[in-house]
């Protein structure tokens, strides 16, 4: 009887140190492992920031331009409806139609359209 009682408790031992080996070890592995995945996550998120602020510089960028297309349109059609309420002569001396035609060309400079 004392035989397998000293078996048991040597049995039961060592499968003690051996679990609290396993359970020391993974704890640790996981802290290391949670770590580097930290690190990672972090680095794929800065890039994904970055080009997230690349796509939207360009949406903003393609936003502008529309803007400014529409704006020149918008402008080049208040000079022509000048010119047909008080004629093409007396619409060009006219201070609104200078400032509506110095912006649209303000604004074709800036899109590159004047030659």
């Amino acid at each position: 009887m004392n035989k397998i009682h000293l078996i048991l408790s040597v049995v039961i031992g060592i499968g003690t140190l051996v679990g609290g080996a396993f359970i020391i070890d993974g704890r640790f592995t996981k802290q290391a492992v949670f770590a580097e995945s930290c690190v990672q996550i972090s680095q794929d998120m800065v890039k994904a920031d970055v080009a997230l602020a690349a796509e939207i510089s360009g949406v903003s960028k393609r936003f502008e331009l529309l803007y400014k297309q529409d704006r020149v349109r918008a402008l080049q059609e208040q000079m022509w409806a000048l010119e047909r309420y008080y004629g093409i002569d007396k619409a060009k001396d006219s201070g609104e139609y200078k400032r509506l035609k110095m912006e649209r060309e303000r604004l074709l400079r800036e899109l590159e359209w004047v030659k």
